[in-house]
């Protein structure tokens, strides 16, 4: 059980580790190329830094960043190369009475989250930049601020090749972003399964779920697939604890077989436990037991 001090309004609190649903996702490439379906750090924002690019916010004044599908809200910052798929950008600028001229770009990345030597003009196709012109401000609201949106592909940039591509949002230097959001382009070149079970040696097995999966190449040429392939394992778009590189323990015909007992594990349990704080005077949906103590309100969650 876990007390919460000063309960407000209905609030989800979600455990420090956790599987949900399962891995959700699982993101295979090679050289780079995304086949399919898996925050934060302060990179440094130059673009010669060796290092990976890492999502970051570098204004304290920018809130609630969301690059999902659109139309699917919630949804991982995946679409197809060459189909309708369309990303959805969406952030606040809060304590402003007027709009900002913000531009974004992309950057071809390498398997590794490091940027590819291959110049815009081989992965872009049309403009290189393109300005977020869609923007409305709050209304009624304690705190003024404005709303931004903006789709992606747009009409005046697209991508011509799949891989691991960041979006940076800048006002003048696109080398002094102030959002960075990591996203994938796909290709449907191979077929992947995968299941989530409990752990196979009993001192994980209360603890941890293991994910198993299978890559079928149907048909495209992989000479040499330990060296070729680069597999990565998320649970549920955490970047602190991906499974990377992994090499398959078997090859059978067109099988890549990806079947661990250490080394594919997560640590497992629900990853949200809900609770419902709307009316003191009730103990909601959620609770155990609620009390007050020094003037505190207290709930003890079930």
């Amino acid at each position: 059980m876990a007390k919460i001090l000063n309960p407000h309004i209905y609030k989800r609190v979600k455990r420090k580790f956790g599987l949900g649903f399962g891995a959700k996702l699982l993101v295979l490439s090679i050289a780079g190329i995304i086949f399919y379906q898996k925050t934060q750090g302060i990179p440094n924002p130059d673009d010669d830094n060796p290092g990976p690019i890492k999502e970051a916010i570098y204004d304290d004044n920018i809130r609630t960043v969301q690059l999902t599908r659109t139309g699917l809200s919630n949804s991982y910052p995946i679409i197809q190369l060459n189909t309708t798929d369309q990303l959805s950008l969406a952030f606040d600028l809060v304590g402003t009475t007027s709009g900002k001229n913000y531009q974004f770009t992309v950057v071809h990345c390498e398997a590794d989250w490091t940027k590819s030597s291959m110049l815009q003009s081989d992965y872009i196709s049309g403009m290189f930049q393109d300005y977020i012109n869609a923007y409305s401000f709050s209304s009624g609201t304690y705190v003024r601020y404005a709303h931004y949106i903006v789709a992606f592909p747009s009409q005046n940039m697209n991508v011509k090749i799949s891989g691991n591509y960041v979006m940076k949002v800048y006002l003048d230097d696109p080398d002094k972003p102030v959002i960075v959001r990591r996203f994938y382009v796909y290709e449907n070149l191979v077929r992947v399964g995968g299941t989530a079970v409990r752990a196979t040696y009993s001192r994980y097995r209360e603890t941890d779920h293991e994910i198993n999966f299978t890559i079928n190449t149907r048909g495209l040429s992989v000479i040499d697939p330990f060296a070729s392939i680069k597999t990565v394992v998320k649970q549920n778009w955490r970047w602190d604890n991906e499974i990377t590189d992994l090499k398959p323990t078997y090859v059978r015909d067109q099988s890549l077989i990806y079947d661990y007992q250490e080394g594919n594990l997560f640590d497992a349990g629900n990853e949200f436990r809900a609770f419902d704080t709307r009316d003191l005077r009730y103990k909601g949906g959620g609770g155990e037991e609620f009390y007050l103590r020094f003037n505190l309100s207290c709930l003890i969650i079930s």
